[in-house]
């Protein structure tokens, strides 16, 4: 898009792998933006608490560099070196910027207090969750909304990534549209070379998950299925990518039912390329979502699920996200109970029978064009600029 041309853009976020942020840099260095400027700072989950510049001009690399590791530091104050990394940066390395798109609320003040130093045009809160009570501490979670409300006034735009956010933050902020600036709905994306296979080359009766391994995801619910699964699909298995405090309580259950054979647990995949191989042979995919465990997904774009289709996955899943109605819909799901005997039936209906599996994958082949990241990203870029 010409819009790019000539223009600078600044991405902060923090993450485990790429992610959003990674999406929208590939984007932009596809575009060939004249100026990109990536700042990841490393999320509590790793092992390591380092802050990261990349810079890139007309599409190709300029220079990286990343801090020393502050993994010895409480969280509060990694929380502020992250904060003061990305001010240092912006002010001694980046200096000025057409669009700023922070990915947190603390990552988008960053832009916001220095719009006028940079001479920053646009910034934008990309804001990727909403998660009414972030802390069990009320103190902190009340300043956590208080400098994400912050951000949102003072903004230029918000991305939601969820339609759900807005109905969040109605209903507990007590922020109103017209207290805001431009809203626009910017869903997650995926992209085309994901690899996804045709129903030949694919294990037809491997279901899959990835994610968080932790007890609201359902998983304990899918194994205590399997017995059901194996009396009419001997040859079932459930490959289960990801870690989390509960895998070896799923071992252990998986064990004492006698179908440990059939459980793969593969860890975590660090690299899309090798994730994509793995989720790309199965069959189908999981995403249960224990409501009453669950204040996140609600309001959430779950990236397993756009994963999933990415992969051309039908899912298995929940009513708990807010488009799971419309993938059932669509043929892209089937939506189902926390119950071991609903799971296995539905499972079996899914695998048993390779002609309503085809259909269900040529229907998350359709779908998922509606999904590419060029077209959210044409759109939502065009109307900004």
């Amino acid at each position: 898009m010409e819009y790019s041309r000539g223009k600078t853009f600044v991405i902060v976020g923090h993450s485990v792998t790429p992610g959003i942020a990674g999406d929208l840099r590939r984007y932009l260095l596809e575009k060939r933006c004249s100026q990109l400027w990536y700042i990841t700072h490393d999320f509590h989950s790793l092992k390591t608490r380092r802050s990261h510049l990349e810079h890139y001009r007309s599409g190709a690399p300029a220079g990286k560099r990343s801090s020393r590791d502050y993994r010895w530091l409480p969280e509060p104050l990694i929380v502020i070196k992250d904060f003061l990394y990305t001010i240092a940066w912006m002010l001694l390395r980046i200096r000025r910027a057409d669009v700023y798109i922070g990915l947190s609320g603390l990552d988008t003040i960053c832009g916001i207090l220095l719009k006028r130093i940079t001479r920053t045009s646009q910034v934008i809160f990309y804001s990727i969750d909403f998660i009414p009570v972030r802390f069990d501490n009320k103190f902190l979670n009340s300043v956590y909304h208080h400098l994400n409300e912050f951000a949102l006034k003072r903004s230029s735009e918000i991305w939601d990534l969820s339609p759900m956010m807005r109905e969040g933050r109605r209903s507990f902020m007590g922020l109103r549209d017209e207290d805001l600036p431009i809203q626009r709905v910017v869903t997650r994306g995926i992209w085309k070379d994901a690899g996804r296979r045709g129903i030949d080359e694919i294990n037809k009766t491997e279901l899959v998950f990835v994610g968080g391994i932790f007890a609201k995801m359902g998983l304990d619910v899918a194994i205590r299925a399997i017995p059901d699964i194996l009396e009419v699909v001997p040859t079932f298995t459930f490959r289960i990518v990801g870690t989390g405090p509960c895998v070896d309580e799923l071992k252990e259950t998986a064990e004492r039912l006698g179908v440990a054979s059939h459980v793969i647990f593969e860890g975590f995949v660090p690299e899309d390329r090798d994730l994509f191989e793995i989720l790309s042979r199965a069959a189908l995919a999981l995403a249960l979502y224990d409501r009453s465990q669950d204040d996140f997904t609600y309001y959430a774009d779950p990236a397993k699920i756009k994963i999933y289709l990415a992969c051309g996955l039908p899912v298995l899943m929940s009513d708990l996200p807010h488009n799971a109605l419309q993938l059932e819909a669509k043929g892209c799901a089937r939506i189902v109970d926390s119950d071991p005997t609903e799971v296995a039936s539905a499972v079996i209906e899914m695998v048993a029978d390779e002609a309503r599996l085809r259909e269900h994958r040529e229907a998350v082949d359709s779908y998922a064009k509606l999904l590419d990241w060029n077209r959210i990203l044409d759109d939502s870029l065009g109307k900004l600029m």
